[in-house]
């Protein structure tokens, strides 16, 4: 089993969805379960474009993925700590979807 502190990325160079769907049942079957699963369940995606830490791609992929259940935000230029540095703007966006 790998660290499961380790980060890992979905997408260019890594694991695509279902690479990552693979992933997930093999070293950590209970989140695999609870990913994504089948439903109505709406998700806020909130990312920076220059975020090294969570990938814009992987973002991107959700929602080709889940399609109209996922509200996908973008900030130009914000990195991983965007709720910092775009708080104003991301807890607007945040009220809008709620």
């Amino acid at each position: 089993m790998q660290d499961p502190v380790r980060p890992f990325r979905l997408h260019p160079q890594g694991l695509d969805s279902f690479g990552c769907r693979q992933y997930l049942e093999l070293n950590f079957p209970a989140m695999s379960l609870c990913w994504a699963p089948p439903g109505a369940m709406k998700y806020l995606v909130v990312q920076g474009t220059n975020d090294q830490i969570a990938p814009p791609e992987n973002g991107k992929l959700l929602k080709e993925e889940l399609e109209a259940r996922v509200t996908l935000i973008s900030f130009p230029g914000a990195g991983h700590l965007l709720i910092v540095t775009e708080h104003g703007k991301a807890a607007r966006r945040s009220l809008i979807f709620s």
